[in-house]
């Protein structure tokens, strides 16, 4: 069984997954189907860029949304709304605001491992980015116009900035860490957990104060 483990958690054995897991999902970019997200929250960002109000024409009768729909994922309705308006309308376009965030984490993500060496080392970021890369769920959405990794990548860098709070008793990074836990909640309502999971760290830490903060 030791055997066994030590293969799959092997340097080699992950890097030859997550290479091919890697290239699969490359490669699944090209005419990637659009998921049925994709239409609905592309629509909303399309009438938020061309009148200002977001809504969906294409959900007639279903609580007024061909009028305008109150509750969205609104930052990642903005970001498309934005690059709508400066590049014009692709579906492609939308999937590569995700992307974009999807590739960023990864580099705060070794970034976070490079800076807390006593605690992390290379085989930490192999391991988490495996456990990342190699999930199907992550191969759909790291392409499809959601939220998800946007509040991934923002909850994220919330914790990240706490570290460095923790690190260097700097108070800005506690401000820091509360914009991007605001982010992340702006982009989608599951993610106020970070915000909730911020001020119990900060208490469990005893930092009452900058638990206000």
């Amino acid at each position: 069984m030791d055997i066994i483990f030590r293969f799959l958690f092997g340097r080699k054995f992950l890097l030859i997954v997550l290479t091919f897991t890697t290239i699969v999902f490359i490669f699944s970019m090209w005419h990637r189907f659009i998921y049925i997200d994709d239409c609905w929250h592309g629509e909303e960002a399309y009438w938020l860029a061309h009148e200002g109000v977001v809504k969906t024409k294409s959900m007639q009768g279903i609580l007024g949304f061909e009028n305008k729909v109150m509750v969205y994922h609104k930052l990642n309705v903005i970001l498309g709304a934005v690059i709508i308006k400066y590049f014009g309308w692709s579906v492609y376009y939308l999937k590569f605001i995700t992307l974009f965030f999807y590739a960023s984490f990864f580099y705060f993500l070794h970034l976070f491992i490079k800076r807390l060496p006593l605690q992390y080392n290379k085989e930490h970021f192999l391991l988490a980015t495996f456990f990342i890369v190699v999930n199907p769920l992550m191969v759909l959405l790291g392409f499809t116009f959601r939220p998800e990794i946007l509040a991934m990548f923002f909850g994220f860098l919330s914790y990240f900035s706490l570290e460095s709070f923790f690190k260097t008793n700097k108070i800005k990074w506690v401000i820091i860490s509360a914009v991007f836990a605001g982010l992340a909640f702006f982009t989608h309502l599951n993610a106020m957990i970070f915000g909730i999971a911020g001020f119990v760290l900060l208490i469990t830490n005893k930092r009452y104060k900058a638990s206000i903060l």
